[in-house]
């Protein structure tokens, strides 16, 4: 899956931060919240909203979302409006898609026949419009019990009867699990049909007493990611993935931490499952290759970082040092290399042999013909291994040399003026 962030997480900064914490945490894409988009280019132009995220080389998920689709009577004229204002954005900036969400059931009274009706007619409309300007709709539905589409199923039922080829799906781990959604289900499901999915869990709480503020970071709460992502691996689906969290308490935090933290390790995975997380090898029937997955983890783990104190690689990462789950982080970096790997104070929290193990590692991806970026204040360790330096300051470059060309006592002196 092509793991991205999601402006929800962060609702209460702007959509610059937004795209600046992406870049940061090294995510590629964004799953744009539609209010944080109508703020900036109250003061700013497509042009500029292009260029911000082309300069941050952030490419659009999905716009978030058009709420309430159906039922609405009167109303509807307005929902058709903004359908249109955001699929002529979306088609500028180059996102694929547009979520909209289903409505509240009416009353106790409406039948699911109704439901489906409503729903499928909005879309009719909807998507008619989505496709004058060659977006998708994604239909997300919500496991809430006021919702009145809760399940996959139920939205595939609609989907299938909308019948056009720019309507699809979003599939929220959360809701799919308060909903009461079976895994099972997803085996049901059309890959082609998923637009997006989000990577999310929440507390343990009742089903029923669920709100968004009860989100959590992936691997933090009850949600069966492992099974759903397999399910979702075992049916052929690769495509967008982000992380969308309304927690309030996480708004408080730094944007740029918050995004580092969502694509970080899951505690309650193991060793083995973090260094194949979106990417675990699967056989026909969709069953994922666990000792596999175990061996490769294994081999990584000995012969890349050289890491003690791991005697299995099914572990939970939640039960290593901060040094071990760094190397676990290397490894995962390093086993599913690039043509370029950037590697932030990999050292900090290593041991001696693990940052000597590490180093001979990148010394043989050099050999390979693969290049690294290393973000070090150890100078010492900056000088052993690489071959050229570049020395910042407040986003300048002050200095810059091949290592032939400097030396430890000269990258120390450039760095301590500034």
């Amino acid at each position: 899956m092509k793991l991205g962030f999601h402006g929800a997480t962060t609702m209460t900064a702007d959509l610059q931060t937004d795209v600046a914490a992406t870049a940061h945490a090294g995510f590629q894409t964004l799953e744009l919240w539609a209010a944080k988009v109508d703020r900036f280019l109250a003061d700013h132009s497509l042009a500029d909203l292009q260029a911000l995220l082309q300069d941050h080389n952030v490419a659009p998920m999905t716009f978030n979302a058009i709420e309430f689709i159906a039922f609405r009577g009167d109303e509807f004229s307005a929902i058709k409006d903004r359908c249109r204002q955001l699929c002529e954005i979306a088609q500028a900036i180059g996102c694929p898609s547009v979520a909209v969400v289903p409505s509240p059931t009416p009353s106790w009274q409406t039948t699911w026949e109704t439901i489906v009706a409503e729903h499928v007619a909005a879309l009719q409309e909807l998507s008619a419009i989505a496709g004058d300007y060659g977006i998708k709709l994604a239909f997300e539905f919500l496991g809430f019990g006021w919702c009145s589409v809760r399940t996959p199923r139920g939205a595939q039922e609609i989907i299938q009867k909308t019948g056009r080829n720019n309507v699809g799906m979003v599939v929220d781990a959360a809701h799919f699990y308060i909903g009461g959604g079976l895994l099972r289900e997803i085996e049901q499901l059309d890959p082609n049909s998923i637009y997006t999915f989000h990577l999310d869990d929440v507390e343990d709480t009742s089903k029923e007493a669920y709100t968004d503020a009860a989100r959590l970071l992936p691997g933090l709460g009850v949600v069966p990611l492992d099974e759903t992502c397999a399910r979702l691996k075992g049916i052929g689906y690769d495509g967008p993935c982000s992380i969308e969290l309304f927690r309030p308490e996480y708004w408080e935090w730094d944007p740029m931490q918050l995004a580092v933290k969502d694509s970080a390790l899951v505690d309650t995975m193991t060793i083995a499952r973090n260094i194949f997380v979106g990417r675990e090898p699967v056989g026909p029937l969709g069953f994922m290759h666990q000792r596999q997955m175990r061996e490769i983890a294994s081999h990584v783990l000995r012969t890349i970082v050289a890491i003690e104190g791991i005697d299995s690689p099914d572990k939970l990462v939640g039960s290593l040092s901060g040094g071990q789950k760094q190397a676990v982080a290397i490894a995962r970096a390093v086993h599913f290399k690039r043509t370029l790997l950037v590697l932030d104070e990999p050292t900090s929290v290593l041991a001696v042999r693990a940052t000597e193990a590490l180093f001979e590692y990148l010394r043989s991806l050099r050999t390979q013909g693969l290049s690294s970026v290393l973000v070090t204040h150890n100078l010492y360790d900056a000088y052993r291994i690489c071959d050229r330096f570049v020395v910042m300051a407040r986003g300048q470059v002050v200095f810059q040399a091949t290592q032939q060309e400097t030396s430890v006592e000269e990258l120390t002196e450039k760095v301590s003026r500034g």
